[in-house]
């Protein structure tokens, strides 16, 4: 097999892209080379090469470089310099590490999740976050990191998407073709327990995620329970809304087992974050035999056959209201729900990235 290197812009927690990271990391024996790491702990088989760590975490630059887009120009340059010419094949996961330049014979493969969605598809959102000043000058910055997030794609062989969504931004906003590999879940570890009599919300608490929707919905039905699990920038605003409101209960942060317990146990998931890349907890409510309220947006509804194991709703209260009506009077059953889960199993991703490798030989 061919030798193969792993980049990866940095770690600052253990999410789902680390997550992805460390199984195609352990499927392939390859090691991760990233310019910090912070915050993560990854599988002990998993060799991590944080290659910059003082720069970014202990040298007397590095308070200028918590600077988000200080640090992704520095990252952009840390990268371009790395000397990997012992590997045959080079996967950059992220979107500063593409600034790597391979060597003649190496191959070069690009897993990105998403073209970078405050760049392209979300744009108007978050550039008219800022003020009018900041605005300015965010949109000369957008400009350049456009320029640049172009130019690199000729240094990339191959692109792997997480989802026919994500490949159709890449098409639609980088006019490349790419491959599908979905993002890896362990189905085996999610087991239905029974109906709790709650919905369950599980996600981080930002605009994108639509929780005050949720919030707004659950409002109007008193004789309805929903616990939402996560944590973010918007937790005391929603708390706020959701004051003397003694149906919904927050979380907070909850470790794997609580999480699988709580999904294991809840009447159904309520996911309606805007036009989502793929959609992971979907994936481990699907495993548990739980039925998914979703928005007709992104990947979330293409998992779904309505009726089957889930339900699709517009992003309104009336639509939502509707969609956990429609689920009170399903009658559902647990083991097709779980059966729709089963292609988004861990070994179909570690099987798809050995026979990608299997194929450059």
């Amino acid at each position: 097999m061919k030798k193969v290197a792993i980049l990866h812009d940095w770690f600052n927690g253990y999410g789902g892209a680390a997550y992805d990271i460390e199984q195609i990391a352990l499927a392939l024996k390859a090691p991760i080379y990233t310019t910090f790491a912070k915050n993560v702990s990854l599988n002990s088989s998993v060799e991590v090469i944080p290659f910059k760590q003082d720069k970014y975490l202990n040298s007397f630059y590095s308070r200028f470089l918590q600077n988000m887009a200080l640090q992704m120009i520095s990252i952009r340059s840390d990268f371009a310099k790395l000397d990997l010419d012992e590997y045959d094949v080079v996967i950059s996961s992220g979107i500063q590490c593409r600034a790597y330049t391979s060597t003649k014979d190496q191959y070069t493969i690009n897993y990105p999740r998403s073209p970078p969605r405050w760049l392209y598809d979300l744009y108007d959102f978050h550039i008219n976050a800022f003020g009018p000043i900041k605005r300015n000058f965010a949109e000369i910055y957008c400009k350049r990191f456009k320029k640049w997030d172009l130019s690199v794609l000729n240094n990339i062989d191959l692109i792997v998407a997480n989802s026919e969504v994500v490949q159709e931004r890449i098409k639609r906003y980088w006019n490349r073709d790419s491959i599908v590999i979905y993002p890896p879940v362990e189905t085996s570890k999610y087991r239905y327990r029974d109906d709790g009599g709650y919905y369950l919300s599980i996600g981080r608490l930002d605009p994108l995620k639509r929780i005050d929707l949720i919030i707004e919905t659950f409002k109007k039905l008193k004789d309805h329970e929903v616990k939402i699990v996560g944590t973010g920038p918007e937790e005391r605003s929603l708390k706020e809304l959701a004051k003397g409101c003694g149906n919904i209960e927050f979380c907070g942060f909850v470790d794997e087992k609580e999480k699988t317990e709580l999904l294991g146990h809840c009447r159904g998931l309520i996911f309606i974050a805007m036009d989502e890349d793929f959609g992971l907890v979907p994936v481990e409510a699907l495993a548990s035999g739980k039925p998914v309220i979703t928005v007709n947006e992104g990947y979330p509804p293409r998992m779904i056959k309505e009726g089957v194991n889930g339900i699709i709703v517009e992003s309104n209260i009336r639509s939502l209201v509707e969609g956990i009506e429609k689920c009170e009077k399903m009658e559902w059953e647990p083991n097709k729900i779980t059966e729709t889960a089963k292609k988004f199993d861990i070994e179909h991703f570690v099987r798809q990235w050995r026979n990608l490798i299997k194929t450059l030989t």
